[in-house]
């Protein structure tokens, strides 16, 4: 019988197949191939007779690394020797394959080899020290930790162990989205020149940032003092080109916040913050602010309050709402980091808001995906704010009519 692997594996690919070490550490880039090259690895294994557990940050997530396990062992392997709700093979050869989720982890015995992927984003101190080591006592197994990476935690932990000479058994390897030949350079040169320094350096080059969770940088360059914005003496910056805003609502524990941007020049021309106030003083504020710059749009959070939002619509305003998901607001806060650093953007002197860009952290979920907020117990309405503005900037100029300011 001629069996078909799931994949060919690349040049680069090669020594983490078949590494020396009992422990090994990988942390690469996207579409490197790191989990794919586990797979066949894994595959090996099995095809040895060895028992082989694949831990993922929970036991959905083993969906797609297990329909290519299935695949293959199905080729050879009776139907009752795979159990699919369990998603555990037991193959002729002797082998076993068995998902696993990190959150829901149970030990056993007899295991030969553990391969954790998203590593970075687990409590590898309890998973790794109290749980899965000691099952590997007795085979004397290995295991693998496959991740991109995450800041410098216990993953960052154990690659740095890895490169210990003195530590015998235990291997480090890094590879970048560039070690990757099936993938064109020039699409990932791409990726960088659009991205945020921060998310390209952890993404694509897999490196351990010191500090993995700040998303903002170059605040110091785009900060003037000079910007002068005193409502109550009617003194702002004059304004070059046409003026956007943006606008983040709150009520009772958030701030409603909202700023005004000179879209050619990139200049906060003028921002007001206020809370515990009714919905009626909400409205009259806002639309103060557009008399006094008559903008071209105004970008607003409409996720809890979609009257207020046709409210102030039906009342003139060229208000256009701004759906929040988790993937519309990583577009928006990358593009707003991305233009810190390219020094495309120019905020006041203004404490409140620069403390929340200083505080706004990143994280990446088991999902995979990421999360953008405040630290516990701080605010991000000025950010949010500042990022729909911004939006709005870059967005391609828009014509609305508008028959009055209310």
């Amino acid at each position: 019988m001629q069996l078909v692997l799931p994949i060919k594996p690349h040049d680069k690919q090669k020594p983490i197949i078949h590494p020396s070490a009992r422990f090994n550490v990988i942390a690469a880039g996207r579409r490197f191939g790191k989990t794919e090259s586990q797979k066949l690895r894994a595959i090996y294994m099995v095809m040895e007779g060895q028992n082989v557990w694949w831990v993922n940050p929970t036991f959905d997530n083993t969906y797609e690394t297990w329909m290519d396990f299935l695949t293959f062992f199905e080729q050879f392997t009776p139907r009752e020797n795979i159990n699919k709700s369990r998603r555990q093979i037991f193959t002729p050869t002797g082998g076993s394959i068995r998902m696993l989720g990190a959150d829901n982890f149970k030990r056993g015995p007899g295991i030969n080899h553990v391969f954790i992927d998203e590593a970075a984003f687990l409590d590898l101190t309890n998973l790794w020290n109290f749980q899965i080591r000691p099952m590997l006592l007795d085979s004397k197994g290995g295991a693998t930790f496959l991740s991109s990476t995450n800041g410098r935690n216990e993953f960052w932990r154990l690659y740095r162990q890895g490169q210990d000479p003195e530590q015998s058994e235990w291997a480090s390897w890094h590879f970048t989205s560039y070690d990757n030949p099936l993938i064109d350079h020039a699409d990932i040169d791409d990726i960088k020149r659009n991205s945020p320094e921060r998310v390209f350096a952890q993404e694509y080059m897999a490196e351990f940032l010191e500090d993995g969770g700040a998303v903002f940088r170059n605040l110091t360059a785009c900060t003037d003092g000079s910007i002068m914005i005193d409502r109550e003496n009617g003194i702002y910056p004059k304004a070059v080109g046409r003026v956007v805003m943006g606008a983040d609502l709150g009520r009772h524990n958030d701030y409603t916040v909202i700023y005004a941007l000179d879209r050619e020049t990139g200049t906060v021309l003028d921002y007001d913050r206020f809370t515990d106030i009714s919905w009626d003083l909400q409205a009259s504020r806002i639309t103060v602010m557009a008399r006094r710059w008559t903008p071209e749009v105004i970008w607003m959070e409409e996720n809890f309050n979609d009257s207020f939002v046709e409210r102030l619509q039906g009342e003139g305003l060229p208000i256009r709402p701004y759906r929040t998901t988790a993937q519309s607001k990583q577009q928006i806060i990358n593009q707003l980091a991305l233009a810190f650093e390219q020094g495309d953007i120019t905020i006041p002197d203004e404490p409140v808001l620069i403390g929340e860009l200083q505080a706004y952290t990143v994280e990446r979920l088991p999902s995979g995906n990421l999360r953008y907020t405040a630290p516990s117990g701080l605010h991000d309405d000025c950010v949010m704010a500042l990022a729909l503005a911004w939006h709005g900037a870059l967005q391609t100029p828009v014509t609305i009519t508008v028959s009055r300011y209310a």
